[in-house]
């Protein structure tokens, strides 16, 4: 008995030096890095959606999905902004959630506007690993907007995995901004 309370005041000092890095908020991944975050609120003109807007534009990504009757055209020059995430992760961070209910109160005042979700990734690890991981990040985003009531068939996902860095680069961050899950506003063809 007297070993193992030992060893728990051992592993209790340790973990009081270490400033209790063992625990990190949302807002950080593994390695401390940090989740780039812009704070939105429903009147951000960030979520202004033309669906008038004919223009042959296409956002870089999205045309490739587009094609086929009944699918999702993306509207030109309009996005929403993206959502980030932690290294290794597809959990959605607490201030990421915000951009997310702004997004989701204006699809539900908007039944028209549906939603490509584009889940990316930073360089590390291979390619078929982040591939799956860029298709969690977006099933994620697509599950967080279905649990606030959105029918299903307004969504359509895609994973880029590490093959569209949102800023080239290897530091911490810019990885942080290509951990991501690219939004983008569409119509039904």
């Amino acid at each position: 008995m007297k070993k193992i309370c030992s060893s728990l005041l051992i592993v209790a000092i340790a973990v009081s030096m270490t400033g209790c890095s063992l625990f990190r908020s949302d807002d950080e991944g593994p390695t401390g890095e940090p989740v780039p975050q812009s704070g939105i609120k429903p009147d951000d003109p960030t979520l202004v959606v033309d669906l008038n807007n004919d223009n042959d534009g296409w956002k870089d990504g999205a045309s490739d999905i587009a094609g086929q009757p009944g699918d999702f055209i993306p509207i030109p020059n309009q996005h929403f902004p993206s959502v980030y995430f932690s290294y290794n992760r597809d959990v959605i961070g607490t201030a990421e959630q915000n951009k997310l209910n702004s997004i989701a109160k204006l699809m539900t005042d908007r039944p028209e506007i549906c939603l490509i979700i584009e889940g990316n990734c930073d360089e590390r690890g291979s390619v078929e690993y982040n591939r799956a991981l860029g298709e969690r990040r977006a099933i994620a985003v697509k599950d967080y907007f279905l649990n606030k009531g959105l029918s299903e068939d307004r969504f359509k996902t895609i994973s880029y995995g590490e093959e569209r860095p949102a800023v080239e680069g290897t530091d911490a961050t810019a990885r942080a901004k290509n951990r991501r899950a690219d939004l983008i506003p569409a119509k039904r063809r």
